[in-house]
């Protein structure tokens, strides 16, 4: 479970990690769709592209400690997001999900584990 505690607030039920090169690269690509309480958390990263995906999302840009570094909202097919060099890693989530909590840059996200 991904928490943005500054918010109080759950970005996503479930979270898939994506920690292998192959992982990452694959990525969410050919993926009809990312389900709502879902994210990709791929680590370690600090940009990301859209390429080949068939749906828009939305983008948490976290370094070490969770602190949420940068936002992209509604991230389309084929583009690619700038480098965030404080960034560790990158949560992928559906489209909305930032609006939805109210996620900002300085708002502190943590990985909760059941």
């Amino acid at each position: 479970m991904l928490l943005n505690i500054s918010k109080n607030a759950v970005i996503a039920d479930r979270v898939i990690i994506a920690d292998t090169f192959h992982k990452r690269l694959l990525g969410l690509m050919g993926k009809r769709e990312l389900a709502k309480g879902y994210c990709l958390l791929l680590k370690p990263c600090n940009a990301i592209h859209t390429c080949f995906m068939r749906f828009p999302i939305d983008v948490l840009f976290l370094d070490k400690t969770g602190g949420v570094k940068y936002t992209i909202a509604g991230l389309k097919s084929f583009k690619r997001s700038p480098v965030v060099k404080e960034a560790y890693c990158v949560a992928e989530l559906p489209a909305g999900s930032i609006e939805a909590t109210g996620t900002e840059p300085g708002d502190l996200c943590v990985l909760k584990y059941d």
